[in-house]
């Protein structure tokens, strides 16, 4: 009688300890992570089309992104966004009109805003000006990234993508 007991202990401390494994792997699979488009997204010249590995290009001529659908939520991982713009010009516009959010999707989390938005200029050519995102993503879970930009006043473009953020 008390083996019996203590094998039903130890079996239900067991399952109690896979149970996380098993919910973060139920939500994984549910988070409609943001693919690849297919065809890929080409950006217009004179935009390099190059990436880093793990990387794709998302969104449209008006606004696109260089993004990884896997990110880390550990501290010392910042999320880094570039952020590309036809005829975007770092030098006429050193503070860009773009706010980046964050939200949860699969728990009731606080968002997490960008606090600064930085224009880059690698050689003042218009291909290599583009505006960078920071910030970090504080716990694991399916996260949705939006970025809202207003060239102009009666102009707005948003770019909305999904990713899973690992522990």
């Amino acid at each position: 009688m008390i083996r019996h007991r203590v094998r039903s202990c130890a079996f239900t401390l067991a399952l109690l300890a896979l149970l996380p494994h098993w919910c973060e792997a139920e939500a994984r699979d549910s988070c409609p992570v943001t693919k690849p488009p297919s065809p890929a997204f080409v950006p217009p010249a004179p935009y390099p089309e190059d990436r880093a590995p793990g990387q794709f290009l998302y969104g449209s001529p008006s606004l696109w992104v260089a993004i990884r659908p896997h990110w880390s939520a550990q501290p010392r991982h910042k999320a880094k966004l570039l952020y590309f713009r036809q005829g975007y010009d770092a030098v006429a516009e050193p503070n860009p009109r773009l706010s980046v959010v964050a939200r949860r999707r699969d728990a009731p989390d606080p968002l997490v805003w960008a606090p600064h938005v930085k224009s880059i200029n690698v050689d003042h050519t218009v291909g290599n000006m583009f505006m960078l995102s920071e910030f970090n993503i504080p716990v694991s879970g399916c996260w949705e990234v939006s970025a809202h930009y207003e060239p102009a006043p009666d102009k707005a473009e948003t770019l909305t993508f999904t990713v899973w953020v690992e522990p």
